[in-house]
């Protein structure tokens, strides 16, 4: 029988017709609330992929409303419904919010990073896209997120500003990939207050796939302390590319980075200056992590992610 998949982001839902919910044995929906028609369907299973809770969990971390939005996701199934969560913190999040979720109906895929994340050992092409984003000479730190407060990024700033002048360092610089969010000001708040450090701070604005995975190669190291993630895309393409990660100890990031990288608490900044500085002088650290990321990274592949999904349809189809 066929499988009725929806993956609509936002508005109303688009009427099912009746014959495919009669043929169907499974809906999945991968976004939008699961619809009416699907839920009034007694035997048809369904499920609904869940990215993350942080709308709900840490509503100071999104925009007004997002809370509403994802709650009306999640509580348009019911006790007998299924789920598919990208990460076991999610997982977790979802089972504790939701007293009625059955924990055996709720199921773990990963994601992937695409194959267009890849050690990328072409020196020509690496100074190209530098030249291009005007990175200077030399080592470089680099950050890629959405420029929004859940990313910490004046964390970041403070943190590498803090390195070069204590430590008395002219050829280390910061590159800032990605495009203003919500609530960026504070971001450049923090960039007028660095001001020694400020000509070392590159903001390359959007940068397309094709120009990341040199960037990601060319970089000393990949810096991302987000105070929060259902997944963590950035520091599995990073590790994918063989770069070393800095990160955060929180939500799923200790699922997607191992023991491949360097984790710390979000918040400690004394910490994540301390590993920074030791990403700048040891060669032989940055060595090992590299290794360690390209070896974590091949756990995550959309062969393994599509494999999951199919026991997740077959044990709840009693196959």
């Amino acid at each position: 029988k066929p499988l009725l998949y929806a993956d609509r982001l936002m508005g109303p839902a688009v009427p099912i017709a009746p014959e495919l919910i009669e043929q169907a044995d499974i809906f999945h929906s991968t976004y939008h609330a699961i619809p009416q028609q699907a839920a009034d369907a007694r035997d048809l299973k369904k499920f609904l992929t869940v990215y993350d809770l942080i709308p709900i969990l840490h509503p100071q971390y999104c925009k007004d409303g997002l809370d509403v939005f994802a709650k009306s996701i999640l509580h348009s199934a019911g006790p007998e419904d299924n789920f598919l969560c990208i990460s076991n913190a999610t997982r977790d999040d979802l089972c504790n919010y939701m007293q009625d979720v059955v924990p055996s109906r709720v199921f773990v895929a990963y994601p992937a990073a695409s194959d267009l994340f890849y050690p990328c050992h072409d020196p020509e092409r690496v100074s190209q896209v530098r030249r291009k984003y005007g990175i200077p000479d030399g080592p470089y730190l680099l950050s890629l997120s959405t420029l929004e407060p859940r990313k910490n990024i004046p964390q970041t700033i403070r943190s590498f500003a803090r390195v070069i002048h204590e430590q008395h360092i002219d050829d280390l610089n910061l590159v800032l990939v990605g495009t203003q969010g919500w609530k960026y000001e504070e971001i450049f708040e923090t960039l007028s207050n660095c001001k020694p450090a400020r000509s070392r701070i590159i903001l390359t604005g959007y940068v397309p796939d094709e120009d990341l995975a040199p960037l990601y190669s060319g970089a000393l190291a990949f810096v991302y302390p987000s105070f929060y993630e259902g997944f963590g895309l950035p520091p599995l393409e990073a590790m994918q590319c063989g770069t070393p990660v800095i990160t955060s100890n929180n939500s799923s990031f200790p699922e997607v980075v191992g023991e491949a990288g360097i984790m710390l608490d979000p918040a400690d900044e004394d910490n994540l200056c301390q590993s920074m500085l030791a990403l700048y002088q040891s060669e032989s650290l940055r060595k090992e992590l590299s290794l360690k990321s390209l070896k974590q990274a091949e756990k995550f592949t959309w062969e393994n992610c599509v494999q999951a999904t199919i026991t997740a349809y077959k044990t709840v189809l009693g196959q």
